[in-house]
């Protein structure tokens, strides 16, 4: 387990703005060790494929907390909080993807690993992700993007989608 000094945790990344973008893909959007304050609105996240309850240790998730982040274990407390997530569209495999996990080294728990794998609805309700955000449950590209065989990442006409991603960016 990594300690870092304060100097090291002063030029970590704080308060990134993950905006306007199309994520095909993913398996992981942050992977959070000591940054903060982060913002992720207005993206598509296209097929995350991890599902919560068969994840393990090395699932990815949309955002996940490393072992070397500090996590306590009462999720209350979890740097999880300091992300804003909302007004996003994400359009997955199954409703019951791994949306956020983290990893609880044995230092921190007293005894075994904690590893904490929570779904989107649980996500929402523990720490107040993506309220106004859409979830459509699909895995064919052509059904979500104009031409995604030729690069074209454009959203379909009607999609659910419509005004997300990086062809909605001002």
């Amino acid at each position: 387990h990594e300690v870092y000094a304060d100097e090291t945790n002063g030029i970590n990344g704080h308060h990134a703005v993950v905006e306007h973008n199309t994520f095909v893909g993913l398996e992981v959007l942050m992977s959070l060790r000591r940054g903060t304050g982060h913002t992720v609105r207005n993206n598509v996240f296209f097929v995350m494929t991890h599902q919560a309850a068969s994840a393990n240790f090395d699932s990815g998730a949309y955002l996940l907390v490393s072992e070397h982040a500090g996590d306590p274990v009462d999720p209350a407390q979890s740097a999880l909080h300091d992300i804003t997530s909302d007004d996003n569209c994400f359009v997955t495999a199954s409703d019951g993807f791994q949306f956020a996990m983290r990893r609880i080294p044995p230092e921190v728990t007293g005894s075994d690993w904690l590893l904490d794998h929570w779904t989107r609805t649980e996500a929402q309700t523990l720490f107040g992700f993506d309220a106004s955000s859409v979830f459509v449950v699909e895995t064919d590209p052509g059904a979500v993007f104009v031409d995604p065989q030729s690069g074209n990442y454009a959203l379909v006409d009607g999609s659910a989608c419509a005004g997300k991603g990086h062809t909605a960016a001002p």
